[in-house]
């Protein structure tokens, strides 16, 4: 019963997203709400094989998972407005790196 609140998930200048991972792209067994989380990006493989752009970060905070089959889990997390279109592109490209920073 401690773990549960009538404060709202998202806070002002915040929306939610899903990210879809493999288990092994969660950096702990499970992930809980409130739990802070960095996202960073990878690097882009370019047409010559150099890397080029990692190491952008976003703040984040988990409102939820799921895991909905055994080859995946789905962390639903709440990220500044701001922050949500550059994310959303790094996840469609499989360029984001999920580190635990803060335990709830």
């Amino acid at each position: 019963m401690a773990q549960l609140t009538d404060d709202p998930l998202l806070g002002p200048g915040q929306q939610q997203i899903a990210l879809g991972l493999e288990p092994k792209q969660v950096p702990a067994r499970k992930l809980h709400p409130g739990d802070k989380v960095l996202l960073v990006s990878t690097p882009d493989k370019s047409a010559d094989g150099t890397a080029q752009g990692a190491g952008t970060r976003f703040e984040a905070t988990v409102i939820d998972t799921a895991t909905p089959d055994t080859d995946g889990v789905v962390v639903y997390l709440a990220l500044t407005v701001r922050d949500v279109p550059a994310v959303v592109v790094l996840a469609a490209q499989e360029r984001i790196a999920v580190v635990l920073t803060e335990t709830a």
